[in-house]
C-alpha cells in the first residue's frame, strides 16, 4: 500500500512539474539526482551496515524517466501526520498503528470525552455482551481486556489486544517497511508497559536501526487511564461520551468540535 501511495504522489508532482515548473531549488536536490526515498533508504542501510530490503511491486522506471525529463513541483510529497481527532470523530485510530485501548479519555478544547471502539462494541452486541455493567467493568480495566475475567470472549479479547500488548519491536518492523516509501517521516507512537530504562533504550535504538525518521509520543500505561467516577459527587465531572450516532441523527456531539 505504501508503495502505491509512494509511486502515485511522487508521479503526480512530476506531471505537476511538467505543468508548471519545478521548485525553485530542485537543481542539486536528491530528486534530481534520480534518487527517490527508497534509493536514500538503501543508502542509510548501507551506512549502518545492514542489508537494505528492496522488494518491489511496481515498475519504477516511468516515474523515474519522468522525473529526469521534467523534474519535481514539491521538494516534500509525503507525511504520514497524527490526526487524533479528525480520526475519532470518524471511528479510527489517530496513525497507523494499533489502538491502545477500547475506552479511554480524550481532552479537547470542548473537554474531556470518553472514545469507545466502535468495531469492539459492536462485537458484544452480536454476542449479547454489551450493556452498561460490562462497559463500567471495561472503564475500571482502563480499556485493557486482558484483565477481566468472566463473559468476555477469548476471540474478542485477543482481535482488541491493545498497543501495549503488542510486540513493540515488531511494530516497528512493520512501520520501518512503510517509512522506507515515505520521503518525510511517519507519525509512530511507542508503547511502553514496563519499568525498564534498558527497555526504553532498546526501543529507541531499534527505531535508528530500522531507518525510522522519528517517533511520536512515548505513551506509558499510567498517562493512558481513564477517568473514574468514585461517588456521586464526582458524576458532574465526568467525561462525556462521544456520539457519532447522535450526529448522524440530527444530534451534535461537543467532542466533534
Amino acid at each position: 500500500m505504501f508503495e502505491f501511495y509512494s509511486y502515485h504522489s511522487i508521479f503526480a508532482s512530476s506531471q505537476l512539474a511538467k505543468e508548471k515548473g519545478s521548485y525553485k531549488t530542485y537543481k542539486g536536490s536528491l530528486w534530481s539526482q534520480n534518487k527517490l526515498p527508497i534509493d536514500s533508504y538503501a543508502d542509510l542501510m548501507k551506512y549502518k551496515g545492514k542489508k537494505p530490503n528492496l522488494e518491489s511491486s511496481l515498475d519504477w522506471s516511468e516515474v523515474r524517466n519522468h522525473i529526469s525529463e521534467h523534474g519535481m513541483r514539491n521538494s516534500n510529497v509525503m507525511a504520514i501526520a497524527p490526526t487524533a481527532t479528525i480520526g475519532y470523530i470518524n471511528g479510527v485510530e489517530q496513525s497507523v498503528e494499533p489502538n491502545f485501548s477500547v475506552l479511554f479519555v480524550y481532552e479537547n478544547k470542548s473537554g474531556n470525552f470518553y472514545i469507545t471502539n466502535q468495531h469492539f462494541i459492536n462485537d458484544m452486541k452480536k454476542e449479547g455482551l454489551w450493556n452498561s455493567n460490562t462497559a463500567k467493568l471495561i472503564k475500571d480495566a482502563d480499556g485493557d481486556l486482558s484483565v477481566l475475567n468472566g463473559d468476555i470472549p477469548s476471540w474478542i479479547k485477543l482481535k482488541y489486544k491493545t498497543a501495549f500488548d503488542r510486540d513493540m519491536f515488531k511494530l516497528i518492523d512493520c512501520n520501518a517497511v512503510r517509512q522506507k516509501w515515505i520521503d518525510q517521516a511517519i507519525s509512530f507512537n511507542l508503547y511502553n508497559k514496563e519499568t525498564s530504562l534498558k527497555y526504553l533504550n532498546d526501543v529507541y535504538m531499534s527505531c535508528w536501526e530500522a531507518g525510522l525518521k522519528t517517533t511520536y509520543y512515548l505513551r506509558n500505561r499510567a498517562a493512558s487511564k481513564v477517568e473514574k467516577s468514585t461517588s456521586e459527587a464526582d458524576k458532574g465531572e465526568e467525561a462525556s461520551a462521544c456520539s457519532i450516532e447522535a450526529v448522524k441523527n440530527g444530534g451534535s456531539c461537543e467532542s466533534c468540535q
